[in-house]
């Protein structure tokens, strides 16, 4: 575990600690490792999923062209009816 980390750790079971959620600095430590695991671990997963995400948009903008030039073509198709 670097510094960094510990320090992170450290910090947060003082305020855990302040606000009485835990009982014991040891107690603490256990919650405030397991809270910047989960942090990490859903940092980790909005990650993976900004490719997603942009991919998705990517689908909607192109579904919205596609939309607009079939309505074009409609209108296209109706003039040159009349």
């Amino acid at each position: 575990m670097d510094v960094d980390t510990v320090q992170k750790i450290s910090k947060l079971a003082k305020e855990l600690l302040q606000h009485n959620m835990a009982p014991s600095m040891d107690e603490a430590v256990k919650l405030a490792e397991n809270m910047l695991k989960t942090n990490k671990d859903i940092t980790e997963v909005k990650e993976r999923m900004k490719p997603i995400e942009q991919s998705e948009i990517n689908k909607d903008a192109l579904i919205r062209k596609l939309i607009n030039m079939v309505n074009q073509h409609e209108k296209e198709i109706e003039d040159i009816k009349k």
